[in-house]
């Protein structure tokens, strides 16, 4: 289900995947489910570094059967 989360703070794990930063996020979610915090990580291309800081905001999907199972939605509808 598609949602939107507010960054509330950004780690850096040690890792990288074809150069590119492994992050972890907390997030503030609001969605269909209610409002809640979560944790997640993800790759995140080098290039989008400035859209990751605390008070973004990020489109994410979130999976009906466990809300704290998030994907970023950063690349929007394909």
């Amino acid at each position: 289900m598609p949602g939107q989360a507010t960054i509330i703070n950004v780690d850096q794990t040690g890792t990288t995947v074809n150069n590119n930063p492994h992050i972890g996020l907390v997030l503030h979610v609001n969605g269909p489910l209610g409002q809640y915090q979560t944790e997640t990580k993800a790759v995140i291309p080098m290039i989008s570094i400035p859209q990751f800081q605390p008070g973004a905001i990020l489109p994410v999907k979130i999976d009906p059967t466990n809300r704290n199972n998030i994907a970023l939605d950063i690349y929007g509808p394909q």
